[in-house]
């Protein structure tokens, strides 16, 4: 019965280095350019364009550079070509969750980001709290 109690405080330990060597959030700043995860685009880019204080939140505007996105248009699924998505904004903590590799910083925005925005700031807009793939998802069926 004590190996039993020692195996286990071995599992737990091996357990506990497990989360501490976890990868931390990472910290983002404008001008970055990340790959996004669950994404079937490998080419598919997100560019975080400002950051700023959104209610009792962070709110990470962003705009998606990339190619062909699966979705469903009137009920079949389809693959609609995915240019540039010049304003997203993104509950900040959801956005984290869906970045995968950074790629580059001090990149610039998009060309239509401060007009996306601009627009959203005016109508007093709400954020995505989904992750962000399905969120363009979301928009590729609602613009198609």
């Amino acid at each position: 019965m004590h190996w039993l109690r020692a195996a286990g405080f071995a599992g737990v330990s091996i357990l506990l280095s497990a989360c501490a060597s976890a990868s931390p959030i990472p910290e983002i700043e404008v001008g970055q350019v990340w790959s996004i995860k669950d994404t079937a685009n490998p080419s598919m880019r997100l560019t975080i364009e400002k950051i700023e204080p959104f209610r009792s939140d962070t709110v990470v505007h962003v705009s998606i550079k990339g190619g062909p996105v699966r979705t469903r248009i009137s009920g079949e699924e389809r693959i609609v070509t995915l240019g540039v998505i010049g304003h997203m904004p993104f509950e900040k903590s959801v956005l984290i969750d869906s970045l995968d590799q950074l790629e580059q910083s001090g990149a610039e925005g998009a060309h239509f980001f401060a007009q996306g925005y601009a627009i959203w700031k005016k109508d007093s807009g709400g954020i995505y709290s989904i992750p962000v793939m399905q969120a363009v998802e979301m928009i590729s069926t609602v613009t198609k």
